[in-house]
């Protein structure tokens, strides 16, 4: 079922902005690269290349990767770790989202776990595609007024 990734892992996604350490651990036994400067493009592509690249997918390559990706946004649009709470047959789960002062809006559970499990992987979209649609928003950008979200829904986790 879609998004039962987000119930799995609920421990993982709770501690998203918190944790940071153990999460950077966890990126260099799965990699065996330390990664520490998420600012820089050229990180954000490095991990993107390798877990891409990985055979098969787990969700534990999906978590790093979203991490890495947020991580980036936050860094270089002084943003801010967040949850949406939604809920399914299965109940209810989190999914992770960046938000910045001006309240614009990256969903990096939706669009990460599209690209890494139903485009397989980024099958076919190179890194500098996904930079300029998916962080730079050169196509359309979102704001928490254009979602139509909830504001008690998001759950503040910084």
């Amino acid at each position: 079922m879609k998004r039962f990734i987000y119930i799995e892992e609920l421990d993982f996604i709770a501690s998203i902005a918190i944790n940071k350490k153990e999460k950077l651990n966890m990126q260099f036994l799965f990699s065996g690269k330390r990664y520490l400067n998420f600012r820089d493009v050229q990180t954000l592509e490095e991990i993107t290349v390798f877990l891409m690249k990985k055979k098969g997918k787990s969700n534990v390559g999906f978590l790093l990767w979203m991490f890495a990706v947020g991580e980036h946004l936050k860094e270089i649009f002084n943003g801010k770790w967040m949850l949406e709470k939604r809920s399914n047959i299965l109940g209810e789960y989190f999914v992770p989202l960046i938000i910045d002062s001006k309240n614009d809006i990256w969903m990096v559970g939706d669009f990460c776990y599209s690209l890494y499990f139903n485009k397989d992987k980024m099958q076919n979209i190179g890194f500098n595609f996904f930079y300029q649609v998916y962080i730079e928003r050169k196509v359309s950008k979102l704001n928490l007024t254009d979602l139509n979200i909830d504001k008690s829904n998001l759950l503040k986790i910084e």
